[in-house]
Formats: C-alpha cells, sequence, structure tokens
C-alpha cells in the first residue's frame, strides 16, 4: 500500500475517533445534565424551602388543586407549606405579603393571570421567588414562560425547582386620581380603549365555555365605538422622548409579553429587556378596517415581526418600543392590566422595572439569591 494512501487512512481514523470522542462526550454531558436536572426538580427531600401557596378559591377546581398541591408536597418532602386564600376584601398582593411576613420563601400563586399579578406585584423587588399553578382559561403569562397549563404535577414540579428567571414588572400609574398612590403591575399587557372594553363586556360563563375566543365576543359590541384622542408621549432607552399630539386610535397598549393563543401581538416583546412595547392601534372603514387589523395581527405572527401585512389599506399599527410613555386622553377611556379592569382615566403613565420579579420556570439556570 502506498505511503500517502496510509497516511490518508491514518488521518481518517484519527478524525473518526476524535469525531467518536467528542459526541460520546456531548452525549455523556448532556445525560449528566439531564440526571441533575432530573435530581433538582424530583429529589426534594433535604428541601427546606418555606413554600406559600395563594390560592384564588372561587376558580373552578379550586379545591381539587389545593388537595394535589398537599399530596405532591406530602410526597416530594416538602414539609412548610402553607395556604392562604384569596378574598373580595383580600387581594392576591395581600396574601403575598402576609406570606412573607409568615416566612415564605416562595410564594406560589395558584390561579389565573389576575392572582399570578397581583401576588407578582408583592414579590417585585424583595429577591423572593414566585411560583405559577395556572388555573382558568387564559394563563398568557404561565404560556409566555413556558410554564406547563394542563399539567398540575408538571407545573408544581416547576414551582417547586430551583430554576429561575428574572422577569421584567410593568406598572400603570393613574395620575388624574391624587388618591392612587402605586403603579398597577402587570406582566403582559396593559392597555386603554378597546381592549379594555372588549374585556369588560366578555361574559365570564361564555370564556369558562370556550376559553379565551370569548373575547371575540365581548369585542363585537364595540366595533363601532368612537375613536379615542388625545396625545402620547414615549421615553426610550436612551432617554429621549418623542410625543405624538391629536392622536386618534382604537385602543393603546403596553406590552412586556406579547404572544396570546395562535396569535402574537407584539412579536418583538421580551420580559427581559427592561423595555416596553407600545401598540397604538386604529381602524377605519368599518368592517374592512377590522379585517385588515385581523390580516396584520396575521402577518406579524408568521413573520415574528412588528410589521403591518403589506395587503393593509385601513388599519394601522404603530409599534413602538420605549422605557416609559404618558398618555393624556380628550375623555376619559377604561384602562386594563392583564385583563383585570380598573376603571375610565384621562390621564395614565406606563413604567418597567427592569428584571424585578424572579419567577421559578422550566429549565431556568439556578438563582443567585439565597430565597430561590
Amino acid at each position: 500500500m502506498p505511503q500517502s494512501v496510509l497516511n490518508v487512512i491514518i488521518v481518517l481514523v484519527v478524525i473518526a475517533a476524535l469525531a467518536f470522542i467528542a459526541v460520546t462526550a456531548a452525549v455523556t454531558a448532556r445525560n449528566q445534565r439531564r440526571r441533575r436536572l432530573a435530581a433538582a426538580l424530583v429529589d426534594r427531600q433535604e428541601d427546606e424551602v418555606h413554600y406559600a401557596f395563594i390560592i384564588n378559591p372561587s376558580k373552578p377546581q379550586a379545591e381539587q388543586y389545593r388537595e394535589r398541591i398537599k399530596a405532591f408536597c406530602a410526597t416530594h418532602g416538602l414539609h412548610e407549606v402553607q395556604f392562604i386564600d384569596t378574598q373580595l376584601d383580600k387581594s392576591g398582593r395581600v396574601c403575598a405579603q402576609e406570606a412573607l411576613e409568615g416566612g415564605a420563601d416562595v410564594v406560589v400563586a395558584v390561579g389565573g393571570d389576575g392572582t399570578v399579578r397581583t401576588v407578582a406585584s408583592a414579590l417585585s423587588g424583595t429577591g423572593h421567588a414566585l411560583g405559577i399553578i395556572p388555573i382558568g382559561t387564559g394563563n398568557l403569562f404561565a404560556r409566555n414562560m413556558g410554564i406547563p397549563v394542563d399539567d398540575v404535577d408538571a407545573a408544581l414540579t416547576v414551582a417547586t425547582s430551583h430554576g429561575s428567571r428574572l422577569v421584567d414588572m410593568g406598572r400603570l400609574t393613574i395620575l388624574d386620581d391624587e388618591q392612587e398612590d402605586h403603579g398597577h403591575a402587570f406582566l403582559i399587557i396593559a392597555g386603554i380603549g378597546f381592549d379594555a372594553q372588549m374585556i369588560d363586556d366578555t361574559d365570564p360563563e361564555l370564556k369558562k365555555n370556550i376559553s379565551w375566543l370569548a373575547y371575540f365576543v365581548g369585542a363585537f359590541k364595540h366595533l363601532f365605538a368612537p375613536k379615542y384622542r388625545g396625545s402620547v408621549s414615549i421615553t426610550s432607552a436612551d432617554g429621549s422622548t418623542h410625543t405624538r399630539t391629536k392622536l386618534t386610535f382604537r385602543t393603546l397598549m403596553a406590552g412586556n409579553c406579547g404572544q396570546i393563543p395562535g396569535f402574537s401581538l407584539m412579536p418583538e416583546a421580551k420580559w427581559d429587556d427592561g423595555i416596553l412595547d407600545f401598540e397604538i392601534i386604529d381602524t377605519s372603514g368599518g368592517l374592512i378596517g377590522w379585517a385588515n387589523l385581523f390580516g396584520d395581527v396575521l402577518h406579524q405572527t408568521v413573520t415574528g415581526k412588528a410589521q403591518q401585512s403589506p395587503l393593509s389599506t385601513n388599519s394601522t399599527v404603530d409599534q413602538i418600543q420605549g422605557v416609559s410613555a404618558e398618555v393624556q386622553l380628550e375623555k376619559p377611556a377604561l384602562a386594563e392590566v392583564d385583563g383585570d379592569i380598573l376603571r375610565e382615566t384621562s390621564h395614565i403613565r406606563f413604567t418597567v422595572e427592569r428584571q424585578a420579579l424572579t419567577v421559578r420556570v422550566p429549565e431556568g439556570r439556578p438563582s443567585e439569591t439565597h430565597n430561590m
């Protein structure tokens, strides 16, 4: 055999051997990561973390969830566990504050987006982790964070693991009420105008039966409602402010997360970048304009980019990023945060607190904070 051929064979054998070693090392490392993750998620016998579960008892299956949680904790050796129920005069925020005062390390919201929002508002900036056990129809924040929404044990596994992410907390402050002394927290989307009207007019019973599709019924009632007029000043991350006056729109929203079931309202929204995605929407021409708007949403869902469909003629979707915004309307409009209706207001401010909230998520990096 010629020496040149022999050299080629030797080189090929060496390359194959190195490739085999590299693949074996990668597989071994992956298996080790999986074993460590499994141990962190399942083997909880040495965990002395104090968990407080905040439950919304008005949600369907709330009591079944309570019993599942008790059984899970008993099976996994979690002994420092307490339950606090929300009430009409005791919000998730108050319950979470009570839990922290009682020594809770991790506070777990058991309910829908409203419960998650109010519990999160008390935990923001404290370093204590938020766990989520979704109940209800929307659960948009849980979906955006990859938390299981149809498997109680899987959600519990995530909530009692040590994988977490730092998440932004949005605030909507009502400025035309001197009694308002804090910003209303939101994790998904807050808005004023059509979106708040749609949510306010959605039948709760219909929502139980057909889930988030019930919002379309509520929306139909306000398709031809008068538009809103006013001015908007948005402050960018670099500190510059852009003001638009004599603005006419259907709805104005600020998003921290932009995904809803099946669609992307704000495809560029990120929940940890310290920036809010503002969306100013308008339509004209009756149903044609609303059809164009649906096409816009569908277009950006497919493309993953914050841009309108080239076929739009009777709708506008202005998408602007910033760290804050102030809105002054000619007439009051209804406002909402994460699907919770506030009230009518003509002067509001949106702000964001960057990575102020620690949230337990699947396969998140272990937090460096001792309360995690």
